[in-house]
C-alpha cells in the first residue's frame, strides 16, 4: 500500500471487525496514520479513506471497507452510528438478508447518508453436516462421538490448560492446516465404536454444499442483522436518525424492527435530553443574574441577548458545511455564559 500518510499496519488474518467473529473469508488491516503535519498533501483523515478506498476498489478478489475507528474506545468498532435490524417473526434468515439489502439501498439514496452497509449475507457457501443416524447404530457409534471428532479435526478443542511464567496457556487439540484442506479430508478421520474398532467417519457423514448466512447474531433474543450507516457530510448523526426513522416505517415489512448499538444507543437515548438541558442553562444563567442583579426583570433583557448569540451558531455552521453534533452543542452552551457575562460589564 503505498501510501505518504501511512508509517505502520497490522494485519490479524481470519478477524471479522464487524461480527468480531473469526471467519476464514475475512481479515482486518490496522492503519496507524503520520501526525498531521508528516503526511505530506494528504492531511484529513477523509481523504485517506478516500483515497483508499477508491484504490483498494479496483480490485475484485474481495470486498474493501476502509473506516476510522470510533471516537470513544470501546464504543463499537467503527465510526458510523451501528444499528441492527431484528426479525421478530423467526422467520427465514434469507428473508432477513432480503430485509437488510433493501433497508440499505433505501438509506443509500437518502441525502442525510453517505454509506449504508451490512455485513449479513445469507449466501455464503457453507456445507451441511448430515448424519446417517441408522448407520451409526449398526456400527456402534454414537452421533456425539462423531460431532466431536469433527469439532477436536476441524475446529478446535480445548484440552488442558496451565500456568506458566505468570501467564496462562491453553491447549487446543486441532488438526493440521494441510489435513483438514477439503471435504477430501474426512477420508482421514475415523471414530472410535463400542467396541474399540475404528469406524471411517466418511461412511456416517455426508456433507451438503448449502448457502447460509456465516455468523448469525443475536439482539435481546431475536434473529439480527447488523448495519452500519456514515452521516454525509454536513449532517448530524441526529439527521440521520432521522432519515433512518423515516425509511424503516416505508421499508421494513411487519414483524421487523431496528435498535442501536454501542455509541450509537448511546445517542438515541439522549438525544431527547438536549431540549431539557438547554432549558436549564438558561433557568440557571437566570437564577445567577438574578442573584448578581437582585431583580428578576433585569436579567430578562440578558437572556434577549442569547436567542440571537445562538443563532449566529447555526448560520456559521450552515455555511462552512459543519454538522449540529455534541461538539457544537458544548460550544453552544459555554457561549450562552459568556454572553450573558457580557452584558453584566
Amino acid at each position: 500500500m503505498k501510501n505518504p500518510a501511512v508509517y505502520k499496519t497490522m494485519s490479524v488474518d481470519g478477524l471479522n471487525l464487524f461480527t468480531s467473529a473469526m471467519s476464514s473469508s475475512s481479515a482486518s488491516l490496522f492503519v496507524k496514520l503520520k501526525p498531521i503535519k508528516e503526511r505530506g498533501a494528504v492531511k484529513k483523515l477523509e481523504e485517506v479513506i478516500g483515497n483508499l478506498t477508491a484504490e483498494l476498489s479496483k480490485d475484485k478478489r474481495a470486498n474493501f471497507l476502509v473506516l476510522s475507528m470510533p471516537t470513544v474506545e470501546g464504543f463499537g468498532n467503527t465510526n458510523g452510528m451501528e444499528m441492527v435490524l431484528q426479525d421478530r417473526n423467526n422467520g427465514e434468515l434469507q428473508q432477513l438478508g432480503n430485509v437488510s439489502y433493501g433497508m440499505m439501498g433505501a438509506l443509500m439514496g437518502r441525502p442525510e447518508v453517505a454509506v449504508a452497509y451490512t455485513t449479513f449475507d445469507a449466501r455464503f457457501p457453507q456445507y451441511e453436516v448430515l448424519v446417517d443416524d441408522a448407520k451409526a447404530a449398526q456400527l456402534g457409534v454414537d452421533v456425539s462421538n462423531v460431532m466431536g471428532v469433527m469439532q477436536g479435526y476441524f475446529g478446535s478443542i480445548e484440552a488442558s490448560n496451565f500456568n506458566r511464567f505468570g501467564k496462562y496457556y491453553r491447549v487446543l487439540v486441532q488438526a493440521t492446516p494441510e489435513t483438514r484442506r477439503d471435504n477430501q479430508s474426512l477420508n482421514g478421520v475415523f471414530v472410535k465404536n463400542s467396541t474399540g474398532g475404528m469406524v471411517p467417519i466418511n461412511t456416517l457423514v455426508t456433507l451438503k454444499p448449502v448457502t447460509g448466512p456465516e455468523v448469525v447474531d443475536r439482539f435481546n433474543l431475536f434473529n439480527a442483522a447488523n448495519l452500519t450507516v456514515i452521516p454525509a457530510p454536513g449532517y448530524s448523526t441526529g439527521q440521520a436518525m432521522a432519515a433512518i426513522q423515516e425509511v424503516s416505517k416505508q421499508v421494513l415489512p411487519p414483524g421487523y424492527t431496528y435498535d442501536y448499538k454501542g455509541m450509537s444507543r448511546e445517542e438515541s437515548t439522549s438525544s431527547s435530553q438536549s431540549t431539557v438541558i438547554f432549558a436549564l442553562c438558561i433557568v440557571f444563567v437566570f437564577f445567577l443574574l438574578s442573584a448578581q442583579y437582585e431583580s428578576y426583570v433585569l436579567p430578562l433583557a440578558v437572556l434577549i441577548a442569547i436567542p440571537i448569540g445562538l443563532s449566529g451558531v447555526f448560520v456559521g455552521i450552515s455555511a462552512v458545511h459543519i454538522a449540529n453534533n455534541i461538539y457544537v452543542q458544548i460550544a453552544m452552551v459555554m457561549l450562552i455564559g459568556l454572553l450573558a457575562q457580557e452584558r453584566d460589564f
